[in-house]
Formats: structure tokens, sequence, C-alpha cells
């Protein structure tokens, strides 16, 4: 913690009075750069566009990408408060996207389905980014969409295009 405060040039007391531990710290700095990430590119997901589903997809392929690639590349599982930063920023725009539906008349209630599409995207761009042989991710983005979308919507096959 010392080394935090001083790199941000304040003294523990100040840190501590915005983040309650270093996990809480990498977890903000992870959801603003991924949201960053989501924002650059003008991804927007309204609940009902197979397009957004395929922009968030390749976004969390691109983080992963990019941290498990990066000048510290990883051999092991993504850091568990990583993937917990990333995990929170796909679930809120799932969420506010299923919400944004005239009516949600899906059986299950929409707060289960947003987890379990964030937790399936996530997944499913994790195990992408860890393929020995990794094809581009735009070769796989069509078939996940599809998984996705009859998560969302009965007429899934309407949202793919």
């Amino acid at each position: 913690m010392n080394d935090i405060a001083e790199s941000a040039t304040v003294n523990r007391a100040t840190f501590y009075s915005h983040y309650t531990d270093k996990y809480e710290l990498l977890n903000a700095m992870t959801s603003t750069r991924f949201q960053a990430l989501l924002d650059q590119r003008g991804v927007r997901f309204d609940g009902t566009c197979g397009s957004a589903l395929r922009a968030i997809f390749l976004g969390v392929c691109d983080y992963l990408k990019q941290t498990i690639d990066g000048p510290r590349r990883s051999r092991y599982p993504v850091d568990p408060y990583l993937e917990s930063a990333i995990l929170s920023v796909v679930r809120a725009m799932s969420v506010s996207g299923l919400k944004q539906q005239p009516e949600w008349h899906g059986p299950l209630p929409l707060e289960l389905v947003a987890a379990t599409v964030s937790w399936a995207l996530y997944g499913a761009a994790r195990e992408w980014a860890y393929l020995a042989r990794r094809p581009k991710a735009e070769a796989i983005v069509d078939d996940v969409v599809i998984l996705l979308a009859q998560l969302i919507h009965p007429s899934a096959h309407e949202l793919i295009h």
C-alpha cells in the first residue's frame, strides 16, 4: 500500500478514504479501462441488437488479449479481481439493455438473464484468449452471439443480423 500511495503522491489515509484496499482500486481501474474501450468503440446495448452483443464480445476478447499477451504475459488464468471488474461492466450493460425492452417476456427474471449472458460472454472470451491456436475473434463471434441471443429473446434468430 505504501508503494501505491507513494506513486499516487497521496498518503495512506487519503488512499483509504477512496478505496478499502488495493483490490478495490484494481477493480475500479479495470472497470474504467474496459468501459473506456467499449465507449471508444461506441458500444451500446438496448437488449435487442445482436450487433451490440457482437461488439461487447469482441471488446472483451481484445481486452483479455491485451492483458494476457501484454508486456507481462501470463500463462495463468486471469486475475479474479480483473475478471470481476469486466463481468461487472458487462452485467451492468446487460441489465440496462434488457430493461430498455418495452416489456420483458422471458421466463426468467431479467437480472438472472443478464448475469447468465455476462458470464457466458466473458467465459467464451476467456476460453478463446487461452487457446493455444487462437483463431481471430471475428471468426467465432457470430456463433457466440447466436448462443447468447437465444438466452435473451425467444426469437433470437432475428437478433443476429
